[in-house]
């Protein structure tokens, strides 16, 4: 069965794209960060006045972010790959795949990786990179 994405959801990729903590993320929007959380678990619905400030402080579409129609952005002219981005999570939110769980996973870790472990993840690519582009020849 097909996972939709909610309201809380999309306040949550909002939070995400803009790589805030619920705390800092709160404080944005003139909320408590119990709120944040409550409503990003699911446990409240976001108040009319919470939307709208999501919406004011940080260029989302208020329609996208109530019904998920429509671009997430109010100015089309400012999308860009970080757009592409939060469609790719959004799709993954919707995928039954058997590693949909660790794709999640691996998303949300990266998300939430400090800085200075970046190094050590382009490292890993460009192995991965490399072996891949081997195989390759080797076809």
């Amino acid at each position: 069965m097909e996972e939709l994405i909610t309201v809380n959801d999309r306040i949550r990729i909002v939070r995400n794209h803009h790589n805030l903590n619920q705390s800092d993320f709160a404080q944005r929007i003139n909320m408590g960060i119990v709120t944040v959380s409550n409503v990003e678990k699911g446990h409240k619905e976001p108040s009319a006045k919470m939307l709208n400030l999501i919406s004011q402080n940080f260029n989302i579409s208020e329609t996208w972010l109530r019904t998920g129609e429509g671009e997430m952005f109010k100015l089309v002219e400012k999308l860009d790959k970080n757009v592409d981005l939060m469609h790719m999570v959004a799709d993954l939110i919707k995928d039954n795949s058997p590693h949909k769980d660790l794709k999640k996973k691996l998303i949300l870790t990266l998300a939430k990786m400090p800085d200075n472990m970046w190094d050590t993840v382009y490292y890993i690519l460009d192995k991965l990179s490399e072996e891949d582009d081997e195989d390759n020849k080797k076809d």
